[in-house]
């Protein structure tokens, strides 16, 4: 191969380095693929459910106006278009709420896919080493959370692409300024704040790359602030043009869009603002974060070897010290891209509201850093055995997650056993602000609400409480959502929300000392995969310490409980 190289076949080298990504590319879209209806398409996510239900009442281009402004527009336009096109290709498809699920999963592997591409495609301008943007789209590709991401139609895989393209349009412009290179940053950010409205902390970053190709000497000053004007004059009017395409009615209502958006930015500021935002008080800016990007995100071994591309690129930043101001300068478009997305993570990392996908446009960097580590390591010929056993075992691990979608959903599973083992007419408790369980056939049920989230936390609350549970014959907990963070909130000095009872009800509970007994319990906890196959059982290992929106949406663990006496 490397003689290929040295004797001037490059054209045939890249040729062949493009082929090896089509592997590549055929694993991302089997991972993400892979078990994609393992929840029988229930609508167990409740932004897929929202944004489904949303897209489900509009129509290009007669009924455009979402009345919900929670997220950007963009993405339910791109699945009802997709939807029609298709009702005009086969006359038999319908659309509705069931059938545009499996389109939006399908679009949503599709914009992860476009984002490991254009990783690819940035990192190719980046870097001569011409491994590293293999390994680097190798690592995104397999890197879990974007695979469990593209298994829900959610925005993050929407926004992570948009975001990836307008770094892609930046490093281009950098490279040959034009006028159509103003005109694709423009549009890759509007579409990303057509997406939600957090892109919009990228906005000052394209002025910063027009005043970089700018030529700031003295004599040259008048003519740069000229060309300036005249990029953010051509930029401005596009972004707006395009951000009215993409999401009109952010524009012909205004003070419902703002409204919506400034509730979604006052509860990034206090996680005391909805019920499900309380697992987060409490948690440490960036570390928790970084806690599960390690463990459950990108996993061990590619945080390992981003954290030692990391490493070798400030090394030969410290090499070259004592001439910081050239180097930089003749290194410009990376430290431009690490300059937006430390912005990134530093004005994300500290809101009060932690959910992993947040973090998702950072796995775009990182994965580069892991290809850039691996590539260096390559270079000990000690150590030159790793470059073929860390990948697979980075593939491995996020195997073992995989599993996951080779099984029904928890609550599949929970579902059935309900209906088969718990009599008809039973008075099945439930928690509120969770899904229901059974998933069907509810209506031969007595279902009664428990208003855990309730405040004050008081005796009041506890005497409806108590003849609820005490009329009650089964409690079904479907997830952790309020049992972990309800039970945390339990300090009624330290907590301006407190649950002090609430925690002492799940602490009774679980001890059996309220009359009730576990009598079945449903997870679906990562494995080694492929040997339940063979074998017959596989290693497992329990992952319900990971963020909570890691878990509750595809393998929640379910507990149900049967009351055997009254209170």
């Amino acid at each position: 191969m490397n003689w290929i190289w040295k004797n001037g076949s490059k054209k045939v080298m890249m040729y062949f380095m493009f082929l090896f990504t089509l592997p590549l590319l055929a694993l991302g879209l089997w991972l993400r693929n892979f078990g994609i209806e393992w929840d029988q398409l229930h609508h167990l996510h409740p932004d897929e459910r929202m944004l489904i239900m949303v897209t489900s009442q509009i129509q290009l281009f007669d009924k455009m106006n979402p009345d919900f402004f929670n997220y950007g527009s963009l993405p339910l336009y791109i699945l009802r278009g997709v939807a029609q096109v298709i009702t005009i290709i086969d006359k038999a498809q319908v659309i509705n709420y069931d059938t545009l699920l499996p389109i939006g999963r399908s679009l949503s592997t599709f914009f992860d896919l476009c984002t490991g591409i254009l990783l690819y495609a940035t990192a190719k301008k980046l870097t001569t080493k011409k491994w590293v943007p293999v390994a680097a789209f190798y690592f995104y590709i397999v890197a879990f959370f974007p695979i469990q991401n593209s298994h829900f139609f959610i925005v993050d895989t929407f926004l992570n692409c948009f975001i990836t393209l307008l770094i892609y349009a930046c490093v281009r412009y950098f490279q040959c300024p034009t006028g159509k290179g103003i005109i694709a940053i423009s549009l890759a950010l509007a579409a990303a704040c057509a997406t939600k409205f957090t892109a919009i902390i990228f906005f000052p970053f394209p002025f910063i790359v027009f005043g970089l190709k700018n030529n700031w000497k003295q004599k040259y000053v008048f003519q740069s602030i000229s060309f300036f004007l005249y990029q953010s004059v051509v930029f401005i009017p596009f972004l707006g043009l395009f951000n009215f395409l993409f999401q009109p009615y952010a524009y012909l209502l205004p003070i419902t869009y703002m409204t919506a958006n400034l509730t979604q930015i006052r509860m990034n500021s206090d996680a005391y603002v909805f019920p499900y935002t309380l697992q987060y008080v409490d948690t440490l800016p960036y570390l928790y974060q970084i806690k599960n990007i390690f463990w459950f995100g990108l996993g061990p071994i590619i945080s390992l070897l981003a954290l030692t591309g990391m490493v070798f690129l400030l090394r030969s930043a410290v090499q070259h010290r004592h001439h910081l101001p050239a180097f930089v300068h003749k290194h410009e478009i990376p430290f431009f891209i690490a300059t937006v997305y430390l912005f990134y993570f530093l004005i994300i990392g500290h809101s009060a509201v932690k959910f992993m996908r947040y973090m998702l446009p950072l796995y775009v960097p990182l994965s580069f850093l892991a290809g850039w580590g691996l590539v260096e390591i390559a270079k000990w010929k000690k150590l030159r055995v790793l470059v073929v056993g860390l990948p697979l075992l980075a593939l491995v691990y996020s195997g073992c997650f995989e599993t996951i979608y080779a099984r029904s959903h928890t609550r599949i599973d929970a579902t059935t056993w309900i209906l088969n083992t718990i009599p008809t007419g039973s008075r099945i408790a439930f928690e509120h602000w969770d899904d229901m369980l059974p998933l069907w056939n509810s209506d031969q049920y007595q279902m009664i609400e428990l208003p855990l989230y309730d405040l004050p936390d008081n005796s009041i609350k506890w005497e409806v409480m108590k003849e609820k549970l005490n009329s009650s014959n089964y409690i079904i907990i479907a997830s952790n959502r309020l049992i972990t963070p309800l039970q945390k909130l339990a300090d009624c000095e330290k907590f301006e929300k407190c649950y002090h009872n609430t925690a002492q009800y799940y602490r009774d509970l679980l001890a059996g000392r309220l009359g009730y007994v576990k009598v079945a319990e449903f997870s679906s906890n990562p494995e080694l995969p492929f040997l339940r196959q063979f074998i017959g059982s596989s290693p497992s290992f329990s992952d319900q310490w990971a963020d909570e929106s890691f878990t509750v949406y595809d393998h929640p663990k379910i507990m149900i409980f049967k009351n055997t006496r009254t209170l």
